[in-house]
């Protein structure tokens, strides 16, 4: 199968476990910036970040997932990641790769609240993480801002 053929997504682990987002979703990988704390959000919302001018919340991933919150420091990365005109910074443990998935053998059945698929390699299953269900679950006013659902 051909690199065309392939979906490419950015690896990255949490905990124990490997997750992934697909490449089109991504923006950027980035250094911790100074966090403004937001009132009123769940616990796995760290607060947000001054983005080149926008308003970027930051989601502790670890939280989300239900593993103890990440301590946070200048050396910590996150990922820029995109739904729509929706942004959100991922605080990750480690970002590993972009690898190549092949689309025929994303398990669709294994989901989860955040997960629309599970990828299985030769060293260990890669979870896909879905950003429209995370902004719906923990920045729902900022979905339905523009009216998407």
């Amino acid at each position: 199968m051909k690199n065309d053929d392939r979906l490419p997504i950015l690896t990255f682990v949490l905990g124990e476990q490997h997750f992934a987002l697909r490449i089109e979703d991504v923006v950027e990988v980035a250094a911790m910036v100074a966090l403004t704390a937001i009132s009123g959000t769940q616990a796995a919302v760290l607060g947000a970040a001054n983005r080149h001018g926008e308003v970027l919340p930051m989601l502790d991933m670890r939280q989300v997932i239900g593993l103890s919150p990440l301590q946070v420091d200048d050396d910590t990365l996150f990922i820029v990641a995109r739904r729509g005109t929706h942004l959100v910074g991922l605080v990750v443990d480690l970002i590993l790769q972009v690898e190549y998935a092949n689309p025929r053998q994303i398990d669709r059945r294994a989901t989860g609240h955040h997960v629309s698929g599970v990828v299985s390699d030769d060293r260990w299953l890669i979870q896909l993480l879905d950003v429209h269900a995370l902004l719906q679950t923990f920045l729902p006013e900022s979905v339905m801002i523009e009216g998407e659902t």
